[in-house]
């Protein structure tokens, strides 16, 4: 009997209760079934070289979109330098200076005429004392009628004139626009502005207007700088008013 309680105890011994550290929960089995068969998509954290390896990518690229962007505004800068050195007015100053002969401003010419032809587009020379007829063209306001060539200034070029009463002194001027005008150029080298409109609104009273003597003088200009100007000697007429 002692003897059975002691073979019992010492029984026990063996089945007794596992050891406290390798209980687990009953909840905490549970738990890691759930996420061991669970089919929901636990975030994972993103590894660290991956979220360096990202940053380099965005870095290299705004590095590469920089590098493209310089090269870009230096061929354009390039393009437009060259440009600027092959235009007709640079390529006449070059000339002048490997003969010694003129300076590029002494290269560059203006010739004030009249509108002719059967399209009244071409050029032709104004002699002094020709007769300008005054028009309105249906815009109130009066103007003349004129062509301006040019050598020097390339396809594109600043125009403007004045219009003086050689008996008064009253000038009145037409101004050049905000942006070059573009000109014909021929062969030749020469480019024309035809027709080219003077404003002579206030250049005299109106019963003073016909046969009035004036002063036209025609000015050229570049955005590289070149200028020239050229003036002639006319007289007004009210024939067509």
């Amino acid at each position: 009997m002692g003897f059975g309680t002691e073979r019992h105890t010492f029984a026990g011994l063996f089945q007794g209760t596992p050891p406290r550290a390798s209980r687990v929960p009953s909840r905490g089995r549970a738990w890691i079934r759930a996420r061991a068969g669970s089919s929901v998509n636990v975030p994972v954290p993103v590894p660290v070289p991956e979220i360096v390896q990202g940053l380099i990518v965005s870095v290299a690229r705004d590095v590469l979109y920089r590098w493209l962007m310089v090269r870009l505004l230096i061929a354009l800068t390039a393009s437009l330098a060259s440009a600027c050195s092959g235009s007709p007015a640079a390529a006449a100053g070059g000339e002048a200076g490997a003969g010694g002969a003129a300076s590029p401003v002494d290269a560059v010419s203006v010739e004030v005429g009249v509108p002719a032809g059967p399209d009244g587009l071409d050029f032709e020379p104004m002699p002094a004392g020709s007769e300008l007829r005054l028009q309105t063209f249906g815009q109130g306001g009066t103007h003349v009628l004129v062509a301006v060539r040019s050598a020097g200034f390339g396809k594109r070029a600043f125009v403007s004139a004045t219009l003086r009463n050689l008996t008064t002194d009253v000038e009145v001027e037409e101004p050049a626009p905000a942006r070059p005008q573009l000109l014909y150029c021929g062969d030749d080298g020469f480019c024309d502005l035809v027709p080219y409109l003077v404003h002579a609104s206030g250049i005299a009273a109106d019963e003073e207007r016909d046969g009035l003597r004036v002063l036209l003088t025609a000015q050229v200009r570049n955005e590289a700088g070149a200028q020239a100007e050229a003036s002639i000697e006319a007289v007004l007429s009210t024939a067509d008013l």
